[in-house]
């Protein structure tokens, strides 16, 4: 009898050893995983940023140049750009857009990276990546 529940003994602890080997190996590649995504977005700090700024980024906010001049309104976010309201004075009353990463940060204000003439200058009147 005694020999029986050593032998049972024996098979539970290798059954255990073998399961916590398996949870182990388990535990290493979702630790990879994580590794992997952590490398891809939170490694890259402009990817970051623009993501942390588009989820501040509200309707109505002023859009202010680096230089200090307001060069616009937003009026929403369209994937990887800033729309902003039309200005009938401007660009045949057409909505501007200016791409997400020019934004420096977001506070009250969408404040740029870029001055009001380069702004100016470069904004287009479709989203970016809308093949215009």
């Amino acid at each position: 009898m005694a020999g029986h529940i050593e032998d049972q003994a024996r098979q539970a602890g290798r059954e255990v050893a073998d399961t916590a080997q398996d949870v182990g190996h388990k535990l290493k590649e979702e630790v990879e995983k994580v590794t992997d995504w952590a490398t891809e977005h939170v490694d890259n700090p402009k990817a970051v940023r623009q993501a942390q700024n588009a989820a501040d980024i509200r309707e109505h906010m002023p859009v202010i140049a680096s230089c200090g001049k307001r060069v616009g309104t937003v009026d929403r976010v369209e994937g990887d750009s800033i729309k902003l309201t039309r200005d009938p004075s401007a660009a045949g009353g057409e909505h501007r857009t200016i791409p997400l990463d020019w934004v420096q940060r977001v506070g009250e204000q969408v404040c740029l990276g870029k001055n009001s003439e380069e702004v100016e200058h470069a904004w287009a009147t479709a989203p970016a990546g809308a093949g215009v």
